[in-house]
């Protein structure tokens, strides 16, 4: 457990703030933190083999819509694996990607970003949750 712990750290620190240019019209993801921390503490046993595409922040504000529906269908297919019922963290991701905007015309598919632990996943969820409620405090949204 220290391992991914450290994993997880190193990861977050290699994080920019990339999300400063992410724009949305209204803000509530701050539930969705708590969404996740729920879901990381019913990890179960064998839950660390799963794996899932994780954008990188370079994909992210390339293309910004495409990424977060992307994330919401990694979301949902983790929480069917892990049988948790928590449909609330997708439709949270489902309503940010409809309120941005892909910087770039042509986006990669989801089948392109980088297979991750579903820690270091639902690590990254949290980063980009926290940079957009960040972003939207700033903005007083």
């Amino acid at each position: 457990m220290r391992g991914v712990r450290v994993r997880l750290l190193l990861l977050w620190l290699s994080f920019t703030t990339t999300f400063v240019s992410l724009e949305v019209k209204r803000c509530g993801s701050e539930d969705g933190l708590v969404l996740i921390e729920n879901i990381t503490a019913r990890q179960p046993d064998w839950g660390a083999d799963t794996q899932l595409y994780t954008p990188t922040e370079q994909q992210i504000e390339d293309c910004k819509r495409s990424a977060l529906k992307c994330m919401s269908k990694e979301v949902e297919a983790l929480l069917e694996e892990w049988t948790i019922n928590e449909r609330d963290l997708v439709r949270t991701f489902r309503t940010l990607a409809k309120k941005t905007q892909n910087q770039k015309e042509s986006c990669d598919p989801c089948e392109k970003f980088t297979v991750q632990p579903a820690l270091t996943f639902l690590q990254f969820l949290t980063d980009t949750l926290q940079k957009i409620n960040t972003l939207c405090k700033s903005r007083g949204r």
